[in-house]
């Protein structure tokens, strides 16, 4: 999300002053959780936003149930959104691949092309999908604690 600045700061506000108003706002709004959140939601009752506990932990997820922050992953989140998916065991063949997406995208800072998914696994696209019931997309990636790609169809 990027922020505008104002034309003319409000009276009496100095630049410095203003723009560590913004920093703090930005972080309030999207990294901090308070109590007063309304049960399954995010910050101010944001309906494309929802806390959900999972392995204990309290954390937020975007409107189709991706991770908000990837470091909130975990393999105990990688179960529960499995799970959600209707996979009940992950097999040594799900993590292979859930692995390959978490280093890809740590390594490059997006989602692999199908075609590298296929070669870094050794796995036919017909074979990856048939892994996960949800698909490539709402399946591995978001298992993997991706970032969800909002630009992609399907």
């Amino acid at each position: 999300m990027f922020f505008r600045l104002p034309e003319r700061l409000p009276a009496g506000e100095k630049e410095n002053d203003f723009l560590a108003y913004l920093a703090s706002w930005r972080f309030e709004a999207f990294f901090h959780m308070t109590e007063s959140d309304q049960p399954g939601q995010g910050q101010q009752g944001d309906p494309n936003r929802e806390y959900r506990v999972v392995a204990g932990r309290r954390i937020l997820f975007d409107g189709e149930g991706f991770l908000w922050n990837p470091e909130d992953w975990s393999e105990e989140v990688a179960v529960f959104l499995a799970r959600e998916c209707g996979l009940v065991k992950m097999a040594e063949s799900h993590w292979r691949v859930i692995g390959f997406l978490r280093d890809y995208y740590h390594h490059h800072g997006r989602a692999p092309l199908n075609s590298h998914l296929k070669s870094g696994t050794g796995m036919s696209l017909m074979d990856l999908e048939g892994l996960f019931p949800c698909g490539i997309k709402r399946g591995a990636r978001r298992i993997a604690g991706l970032p969800n790609p909002k630009s992609c169809t399907g």
